[in-house]
């Protein structure tokens, strides 16, 4: 889709409820897209989008609406996509809750 998916960071599962086609259940969080030196910078993270009807977005940019990650099931495998990278999420609880609900998602 696009390498500027947002300009303010700051990332949505609609107020953190759980996304009913993921069962994915995420607090909003922001990544760093400033100079620090404690993360990276992201200076443009992308906005993605499915391939094809077997993926779905469960986050989106909260200023431009775009989607920021999908989950995937062709139904041999599943993947989750990411428009960032997780390192940088400045909330380490958010980062717990993305990598386990993540989890949870590939067992199911």
């Amino acid at each position: 889709m696009s390498s500027h998916g947002t300009r303010s960071a700051n990332v949505t599962t609609d107020g953190g409820r759980k996304s009913p086609e993921t069962s994915m259940k995420i607090r909003d969080f922001h990544f760093n897209n400033a100079l620090s030196t404690e993360r990276y910078c992201v200076e443009s993270a992308d906005a993605i989008a499915p391939a094809d009807g077997k993926g779905r977005g469960f986050l989106r940019y909260a200023d431009s609406g775009t989607t920021a990650g999908i989950c995937y099931n062709p139904g041999k495998y599943k993947t989750v996509c990411l428009g960032f990278p997780i390192e940088v999420i400045t909330d380490d609880e958010a980062i717990k809750e993305l990598i386990g609900s993540s989890i949870r998602y590939f067992e199911r």
